[in-house]
């Protein structure tokens, strides 16, 4: 939750399920405050709102402008907003996977181009409400591309190949992912990944090296994925 005294502006964020206690006694998604005996200001837009106890509430000697933010499931979407501009949103935002913390969006979700020029960068027709836009931010899914509907691990190509080959493989949510390599012995020749990611499709390259750099010999190797339950092998054809 915000907690506000004085002058703010409140855009691009995603919050989500709060209840956090007000000195007013109040549970609030965002809550805005005066500063002491003088007005304050809070603009509130680009928002998503989603399971909170309140999206937002204005208390005090406080004066809240919002306007083009996405309320979903709040028990109370907006209390005492001095000026609504309009334009906001009450829909599903259709998050990637919202349970467990993938806030992303769907292609086709109803915050996607649905915000105002705040002046910060942006992408596409007008800003999407949730997160900030632009190079290097990474929270907002592809509007071009489809998040996969489920696991798969696809046959690496080039097979046979000397030296790389491309492996890819596609997730429908955020979680733990192991691609390993093994020889025809059952033995780990090298981790490909071992990390947490978010859904997509994506690809690895293999030069053919073990995990100290040694060329291997040709013959058979396995690629194997761990993901959430899901586990599938395939098998490679290394040539010399």
């Amino acid at each position: 939750a915000v907690l506000s005294y004085g002058f703010v502006d409140f855009y691009n964020n995603t919050v989500v399920a709060t209840d956090t206690l007000s000195p007013y006694g109040d549970n609030s998604g965002v809550y805005q405050a005066g500063d002491g005996g003088s007005d304050g200001v809070m603009t509130v837009k680009n928002n998503i709102f989603v399971d909170n106890y309140v999206g937002m509430i204005r208390a005090g000697d406080s004066f809240l402008y919002a306007s083009n933010n996405l309320y979903f499931n709040n028990e109370t979407d907006a209390l005492s907003v001095t000026a609504d501009d309009g334009n906001n949103v009450t829909a599903d935002p259709m998050f990637v996977d919202g349970a467990n913390g993938d806030y992303r969006l769907l292609a086709g979700s109803p915050a996607i181009d649905a915000g105002v020029d705040v002046g910060l960068p942006y992408e596409g027709a007008a800003p999407d409400m949730g997160a900030y836009e632009g190079e290097g931010i990474t929270g907002i899914a592809e509007n071009g591309g489809e998040i996969p509907r489920t696991f798969a691990l696809k046959q690496n190509f080039p097979n046979p190949f000397n030296p790389t080959t491309m492996i890819e493989y596609d997730l429908p949510k955020l979680t733990h992912v192991k691609l390993i390599i093994y020889n025809s012995l059952g033995q780990e020749v090298k981790v490909l990944v071992d990390k947490h990611q978010s859904s997509g499709s994506f690809k690895v390259e293999w030069n053919g090296r073990d995990k100290y750099g040694n060329r291997l010999s040709s013959g058979f190797y396995f690629c194997r994925i761990q993901a959430d339950g899901f586990v599938k092998t395939s098998k490679m054809l290394l040539l010399k």
